[in-house]
């Protein structure tokens, strides 16, 4: 997913129906071994395009209500300081297949 604003905003998280909560973590290494933290916000840079990825920025989801299917879409809303709530639908793909092409 990539996140760009016209204005500085604050990603402040987000939530799904298809999980009991999503977490954002930033990933990381130290000294050859993956680390992740989570990330309480994410202070947004006018015309910077934020991508949240495997192995970087991402969004966890905790507590799966059912599994997730290979080629489907779920709806996810992105809560923000300044544009409020934004309705995102998340392709699934399987792992490792990088990202979809839209």
């Amino acid at each position: 997913m990539r996140i760009r604003s016209h204005r500085a905003d604050v990603l402040m998280g987000a939530t799904s129906a298809v999980a009991e909560k999503i977490e954002m973590h930033t990933s990381f290494r130290v000294g050859g071994v993956a680390r992740m933290r989570q990330l309480d916000s994410l202070s947004l840079s006018p015309h910077v395009t934020y991508t949240f990825a495997p192995g970087g920025m991402h969004f966890m989801l905790m507590g799966l209500h059912a599994p997730l299917t290979v080629d489907s879409r779920y709806s996810m809303t992105l809560h923000f300081r300044e544009a409020g709530d934004v309705d995102v639908m998340v392709p699934v793909t399987a792992p490792g297949a990088g990202p979809p092409a839209d």
